[in-house]
């Protein structure tokens, strides 16, 4: 009775607080603000990484945040770094001096250096491409909008507490403020150059010493065979034994150039070994292409006898047309066939209006025909090149001067961000998702982030490593970072629940689901720029219980997924494998909250980096998660040998791109698996329903960020919502009496007295007695007549629904909740229009 009382009082001083607060016009969230200054704030530390002009202008700085690993030999492909720099940190230390709250160690444990791996698993992401070339740079993904990636970020401290956090990685455009730190801009792009120079030799000394080597290769094994050929039997069976020698000896070129596939036979392997080494095979000896055929006269200097078939030598530097061209018998409205080139040979041409605009001759039938050299002697000049024509010079000069204008443009430096929230909610994941959202489009917006260098930086927001190496900032940065500041602080504040709101249940039955009230959280930002009101029902949707079990339904199916999560119940390691952060990060939290009512008690790494990968080699059980972009490297990780070594010793590998799941090889863990057909068939037509869901235009589960945005729709809701249940029941049945009765763990455990007060002692054996007892006499009442009754019994109302639903009772009943359901969805239909108008 006190502790109501009180609970009274406490609200009623919260509804005053919320009233006071909302009277002082703080721009607070819609439903209700009350008790929201003692609340904690919506996340305890932001912190940007990437890399500024003046780091990548100096080779120094460059080589002091680690390695540079290029992507690949090609000229656009990018450079990765080992770590991000911490450009700017949220709050800055100076602000916490003097007073008496403490910090967070394990937020102060987190630095640049400490969350770059986990924010940007691959390394930093730098490209150099011309700047005539950004459009569509951007149409592919490099840069802008297209490029924007999110993913959900899981520490544990060494007091095994989770620290949550999300982070938004976006790929924009570095240059280097000019005006007020006086970098020359083509200063900051040559270090990258040089690389790129040094990449394209690399490149260069490899192609040339693989040639060198398949020369020498293919020389040796002719050798070979021909000194076989010469040891066997001589006559005509001397060169069949060279030919057969030497196909032969191929074999042991598998592996470097030559596919080792089955289906490649061997005459196709030696006939591409020889072209890739440049030599002539006999099918390229028998083909005769178009410009390897005779030129037949069609026009000579003194104009007789214009169609005479004789040919004429090819003369030197002569380059013939694959296609002729015929704009005279354009200009004469005849058809460009061999007849029309011929007659309008004879006419007289201006060659500033008539040349050539066509380059082919077309026959009657609308094929090509042979390539006719139709050029008389004064079209060619003394040195015998042919000469050029002013359309295509004037084509060229175009071509030229549009080179030299992309190159007069110069090229730009595409850097990635990273943009990370730490300390929050892990509710709240969503909401700080599309308020990093707003924040990252603001900033594009103003161009802030492509103004700031690390010297006019304000030293307090950064790292102690970072701000040792800089000089004192400038008046117009530090305007900058203060407002920065005000817009992160009032963030803090606005983003944040009342008690009110997190004391809203999600809905526990199908109807609530469908027609309960729906209750939604406003959080309008008019400190952002063009930023719109971010509005999400309460309770707020969840990544990895709804976004995270959806995308796992729809991907890897419910029976594996049932097998991932029993191995998971046996505390065996499982890494997942996707395509994307977004995936994988989500996957991993929503394996973990299947689990329930159970607790994962050991380690979770939503982000494993690929340099931390011989973490699988960890004794501990653990879940993890590992992306890898492209086939080719996703193929690179699951056959990499840690990973297979690992597969030996109890480890599971989950792709989640391939929809594959690979069991452990360890003894005696796969024969344990089994599947529920009840639950398995349950599941089955929920995932049905919900890829029929997915497919509706007002689905939420197209993309992450209209998730994000709007939540899931009340169908989509019920749906997971009813295969999560159907999970947990099967997990619950698994602990028997202990989960039904309110004090049914009395019954197997003991309160232990030697050490501290709550401590109690868990017996396993007797548990499993009591299992054992009623295995035992189920075992026996299968056998009565009682149970074989009740079989029959279930048999035969199965065989009347049946009948039921394709008799004419079950047509009856379909037509009418057919036309039930089309009157209500023209109702609802028009109810939107009556809304929007």
């Amino acid at each position: 009775r006190q502790k109501i009382v009180l609970g009274a009082g406490a609200q009623k001083k919260e509804e005053d607080a919320s009233l006071s607060w909302r009277g002082g016009g703080g721009g607070g969230a819609g439903g209700g603000g009350g008790g929201r200054a003692r609340l904690p704030p919506a996340f305890r530390k932001f912190v940007l990484l990437s890399i500024d002009a003046e780091t990548l202008a100096s080779e120094e700085r460059l080589g002091a945040l680690g390695h540079i690993v290029d992507e690949g030999p090609r000229f656009l492909d990018s450079f990765f770094l080992d770590a991000a720099d911490g450009v700017y940190t949220f709050p800055p230390k100076s602000s916490t001096k003097g007073k008496k709250e403490k910090r967070d160690r394990s937020l102060d444990e987190l630095t640049s250096a400490a969350l770059s791996p986990f924010c940007l698993p691959d390394g930093l992401r730098i490209r150099v491409v011309p700047r005539a070339v950004l459009d569509g740079a951007k149409r592919k993904g490099w840069v802008g909008k297209n490029a924007d990636r999110t993913h959900t970020l899981v520490f544990t401290n060494a007091e095994g507490e989770s620290i949550h956090g999300v982070a938004m990685t976006i790929r924009e455009e570095v240059t280097p403020p000019a005006a007020e730190s006086g970098l020359d801009p083509a200063s900051v792009l040559s270090p990258l150059k040089k690389l790129r120079r040094r990449r394209l030799a690399a490149a260069l000394l490899c192609r040339w010493w693989r040639r060198r080597s398949l020369e020498r290769q293919y020389e040796r094994l002719r050798l070979k065979a021909k000194q076989e050929a010469e040891d066997s039997a001589g006559g005509s069976n001397s060169s069949r034994g060279l030919s057969s020698s030497f196909n032969n000896s191929f074999k042991l070129m598998d592996g470097s150039f030559i596919p080792s596939s089955p289906m490649v036979t061997m005459k196709n392997r030696v006939k591409k070994t020889k072209k890739v080494l440049g030599m002539k095979t006999a099918s390229d000896k028998k083909k005769k292409s178009i410009g390897q055929r005779d030129h037949q006269v069609i026009a000579s200097d003194s104009g007789k006898n214009l169609g005479s078939s004789k040919t004429k030598k090819k003369k030197k530097g002569h380059v013939p047309f694959k296609k002729v061209a015929t704009a005279a018998a354009i200009a004469t409205g005849l058809k460009p066939t061999r007849k029309a080139a011929k007659k309008a040979a004879n006419t007289e041409m201006d060659t500033e209006e008539h040349w050539p605009a066509i380059w082919f001759v077309e026959s009657e039938g609308g094929t090509v025909e042979e390539e006719e050299d139709i050029l008389s002697a004064d079209d060619y000049t003394e040195e015998g090149h042919a000469k050029v024509s002013p359309w295509a010079r004037e084509k060229g000069k175009e071509s030229y001067a549009a080179m030299v204008e992309a190159d007069n443009l110069g090229d730009v430096c595409i850097v990635e961000k990273c943009y990370v929230f730490v300390g929050i909610n892990a509710q709240d994941s969503v909401l700080l998702l599309a308020a990093l959202k707003q924040l990252v489009n603001a900033e594009r917006e103003d161009n802030m982030l492509h103004r700031v260098s690390p010297r006019n930086s304000d030293s307090s927001n950064l790292d102690e490593s970072v701000r040792s190496s800089r000089g004192a900032p400038s008046e117009a940065c530090n305007e900058r970072s203060k407002r920065r500041n005000a817009i992160l602080g009032r963030m803090q504040a606005a983003l944040r629940l009342s008690m009110r709101q997190r004391r809203i249940k999600p809905p526990t039955s199908e109807a609530e689901h469908l027609f309960g009230e729906r209750h939604f959280f406003e959080a309008p930002l008019p400190f952002l720029r063009n930023s719109a009101p971010i509005k999400l029902p309460v309770p707020l949707p969840h990544v990895g219980r709804q976004w995270g079990f959806a995308r796992l339904l729809l991907t890897i199916g419910p029976d594996t997924l049932m097998l991932a999560l029993q191995l998971l119940l046996l505390e065996r390691p499982i890494l997942v494998l996707g395509e994307t952060l977004e995936d994988v990060t989500s996957c991993c939290c929503a394996l973990v909250e299947l689990l329930k009512p159970f607790e994962w008690a050991s380690t979770l790494m939503p982000v494993l980096p690929y340099s931390m990968l011989d973490f699988v080699h960890s004794p501990v059980p653990f879940l993890a998660g590992i992306s890898a972009e492209g086939p080719e490297r996703l193929d690179l990780v699951e056959n990499d040998e840690r990973i297979l070594e690992a597969m030996t010793e109890g480890m599971s590998l989950m792709n989640i791109s391939t929809r594959t799941l690979l069991i452990t090889s360890e003894s005696g863990i796969a024969e344990k698996l089994i599947l529920d057909p009840y639950l398995q068939e349950k599941l089955g037509h929920l995932k049905n329903r919900l890829q029929s869901l997915s497919e509706e235009d007002s689905s939420s589960l197209k993309s992450f960020e209209t998730f994000t945005k709007f939540g899931l729709t009340r169908r989509e809701s019920l749906t997971l919502w009813s295969a999560g249940n159907a999970i947990k029941d099967k997990w619950k049945s698994l602990a028997g009496d202990i989960a039904l009765a309110h004090n049914g763990w009395r019954r197997y455990s003991k309160m232990s007295r030697r050490h501290s007060p709550g401590s109690f002692n868990f017996y396993p054996d007797r548990f499993m007695t009591a299992l054992r007892a009623q295995l035992d006499f189920q075992e026996a009442m299968v056998t009565t007549q009682l149970f074989v009754g009740y079989v029959d019994t279930r048999r035969r109302q199965n065989l009347r629904s049946h009948h039921t639903k394709g008799g004419s009772a079950g047509l009856y009943i379909a037509n009418w909740v057919w036309v039930k359901w089309k009157t209500r969805k023209r109702l609802e239909l028009a109810r939107a229009k009556r809304n929007e108008r």
